[in-house]
């Protein structure tokens, strides 16, 4: 494997609820993703996913260790470098006024267009590369404010393709989407991270597709602790198990006559 895109080293995450206390969320996590790895961050609610993520894309002060982005301490970059190197699209349900599409997908330019937002040649093919890979042409001259919420959410993927950032970050992709578009999303930032060798890193509660569609898996308990790793394994070393536990959850993996390895869970 060569060099990851994020790394982390020793790292707690967390918040200070007063001038010098500390309350630690998780920690220490020693974490890696790689370029064209898909990672989805599961959990119980309340067990820190979405500080994980606004830590590791520099929103949030870790309490102590190092998140590193292509080798350089993210501590060290200038805003404008990190939005070079990470493009995060939060869970927020963005409405823009009277912005079209294309005008909110050209926004993800901005690390490279400057303040006057002057879009160059490349600025724009770019935009165009974002707009084909995330299918959102059909809907461009459209008013942001007029879209569902399956569409609203494909042109905030498309802001960040156009970014063109190294790493993608996604807090809780799907939280408002209906089923068909839950599904399809998550297999387009599947797609998007092979096709493109970009890094993508979600938190979300879609424990089924998560498992169909991550390379790995970042999993998280109440009681601090991470466990990363294929979904097979952390079935197989109870993981799942006890990230779950209190919800009555069990999991099992059965293998069919071709070998496929399938994993199940049921409520107690």
């Amino acid at each position: 494997m060569g060099q990851p895109i994020l790394q982390t080293n020793e790292l707690h995450i967390g918040y200070h609820s007063g001038k010098r206390e500390a309350k630690n969320i998780a920690g220490p996590l020693t974490l890696s993703l790689q370029p064209g790895e898909m990672i989805c961050v599961l959990g119980p609610n309340g067990c820190g996913k979405s500080t994980l993520l606004r830590t590791v894309s520099g929103l949030h002060h870790p309490l102590s260790g190092t998140v590193m982005l292509s080798g350089q301490d993210i501590a060290t970059l200038k805003p404008k470098e990190l939005a070079k190197q990470i493009s995060l699209v939060l869970t927020d349900n963005v409405r823009t006024g009277n912005l079209d599409v294309y005008a909110v997908i050209a926004l993800g330019r901005y690390p490279w267009s400057g303040w006057l937002g002057i879009l160059s040649d490349a600025d724009k093919a770019a935009i165009d590369h974002a707009i084909r890979v995330t299918g959102t042409a059909e809907f461009l001259h459209r008013k942001i404010d007029s879209l569902s919420d399956g569409e609203c959410q494909k042109v905030m993927l498309a802001r960040a393709m156009a970014q063109d950032t190294p790493l993608i970050i996604l807090d809780e992709p799907t939280a408002h989407l209906d089923l068909p578009s839950r599904i399809q999303l998550m297999r387009l930032l599947h797609k998007l991270a092979k096709e493109t060798n970009k890094s993508i890193l979600i938190s979300t509660h879609e424990l089924d597709l998560a498992l169909q569609v991550a390379d790995q898996i970042w999993l998280m308990d109440n009681t601090g602790h991470l466990a990363a790793g294929i979904p097979e394994e952390l079935v197989l070393n109870g993981s799942f198990q006890r990230a779950f536990d209190k919800d009555g959850i069990s999991f099992e993996i059965d293998t069919d006559s071709t070998h496929h390895i399938r994993i199940s869970y049921h409520i107690k």
